[in-house]
């Protein structure tokens, strides 16, 4: 697990590499204010968020991304505590688990949270 990523305007996340934090924009998951309320987007990486419930593990994020097809998750509906399971092209699954949003100044809209990665999970 690694915590706590920044995830802003200015870097991005890659599930792919050994520090998933990246000072560039170059990772596979950006955080934008595009929206009301921001988003997570990426072009090969796919995100469904987990409703109702915490502690998902891994099984519940293969179950949940088997057929998710978003590469574009609008946050508006998340708060701290929520948790966004995601999958890259490579097969790695992260389970990302907000503990700070911040979206009321577009501007200097961030999220900070904790992030699991299962490498090669997507058997």
């Amino acid at each position: 697990m690694f915590a706590p990523l920044h995830l802003g305007a200015e870097n991005s996340l890659s599930l792919r590499s050994s520090d998933p934090q990246l000072e560039s924009r170059k990772g596979e998951i950006r955080f934008g204010c595009e929206t009301v309320g921001c988003e997570l987007k990426s072009d090969g990486v796919v995100f469904v968020q987990i409703f109702g419930g915490h502690g998902t593990s891994l099984d519940m994020c293969r179950l949940m991304l088997r057929s998710a097809t978003k590469h574009s998750w609008p946050l508006a509906g998340a708060a701290a505590g929520s948790e966004i399971c995601m999958k890259d092209s490579e097969g790695n699954i992260g389970l990302y688990v907000i503990q700070t949003k911040s979206t009321a100044l577009p501007e200097l809209a961030f999220l900070q949270g904790d992030l699991t990665v299962w490498r090669n999970a997507d058997r």
